[in-house]
Parts: C-alpha cells; structure tokens; sequence
C-alpha cells in the first residue's frame, strides 16, 4: 500500500453510444486498490452526468464492468449482493458500491483476461502512464513543480503546533 500506482477505465453508454476515459494516479496504494479505482470514478462521473435522471425515469440501470482483475470481479459481485460479506481492505469501496446499488444501479461484474479487449489494452496503457507521471513527479525538485503541487507538498510536511501545549497530533483531533 505504500507504492505509486496508476489507475484508468472506459465508460461506454449504451443509450448515447458516448464514451469516457477515467484515469489517475496516486502516491500510496496498491495493485486492487488501482484495479478498484475507475469504476467508482467512472460510476460518479456518470451519476451526476445522465444517471441521476434516467434513474428517476427507469428506477434502476444496470452496469456491466469489464475487469481484468479477478479479484474486483469476485468481491465487486459480492459487493452488489448486499447479503454477501466483503473484505475489510478496501471496504469504502465496497461500502460505495453498495449505496451506488441503493441509488439503483445494479453492477454486473465480468472478469476477462487481461489484453483480451482493445478497451482494456487502452485503460492499462493509461493507468501505467499515470503511475509513471506520479513516479516522475514525486522524484521532482520544488523548483519544477507548480504553484500548487508546491502547496500540496509543504502543507503535507507541515507540524501542527498548539503555542500552549505544544505539537498536535492531527490523527487524534476530535
């Protein structure tokens, strides 16, 4: 959980023949959490776009996600039967799935081998791009970064400091 990995999906709409490409990376993760990360993405993307009102029109839609991972298949499948137990890692992923299945989308998981398709040839291009651009800017000096990625970077080296008692522990702030 501690190594950079990219992440990337396709979304294709069957009513509107349109399609959407997902991605990025991320500084500490792992493969499954990579492997998880598009269809949540794409899924809320979706949601806010054209799901919410067909929704309200048909009540439910039903998604089939294309994985080459077993084992988001597995627990993804697990995760739309809500009488089914899932893993604790990853579970606010899982936990996700489920309130998107409360909204009424109804996930199909389907694992397939992985570059079977052109799609998922495509996504694993790009989630390796994306885990290389998250390498390569992680090993950046402050002078070649943004504004902004300079921001991110000292506020995450920051020490919270109370001037009456001293350092603050974040992680225990209620």
């Amino acid at each position: 959980m501690d190594r950079p990995c990219g992440w990337a999906g396709i979304l294709i709409d069957n009513q509107t023949k349109g399609r959407r490409v997902n991605f990025g990376a991320m500084n500490a993760g792992s493969i499954n959490l990579a492997e998880t990360m598009p269809y949540l993405s794409l899924l809320n993307w979706f949601d806010g776009q054209y799901g919410k009102a067909r929704l309200e029109s048909q009540g439910f839609l039903n998604v089939h996600v294309v994985t080459d991972s077993q084992v988001v298949a597995t627990w993804g499948n697990a995760a739309m039967a809500n009488d089914m137990r899932v893993p604790r890692k990853h579970g606010a992923f899982w936990a996700s799935l489920r309130y998107l299945r409360t909204l009424g989308y109804v996930c199909h998981f389907h694992w397939e081998s992985r570059q079977r398709s052109r799609f998922n040839w495509a996504a694993d291009l790009i989630a390796g791009l994306s885990r290389v651009a998250m390498c390569s800017a992680a090993q950046l000096t402050p002078a070649d970064l943004t504004v902004a990625q300079n921001a991110a970077r000292v506020i995450s080296e920051l020490d919270f400091e109370d001037p009456m008692t001293g350092p603050l522990d974040v992680y225990s702030l209620a």
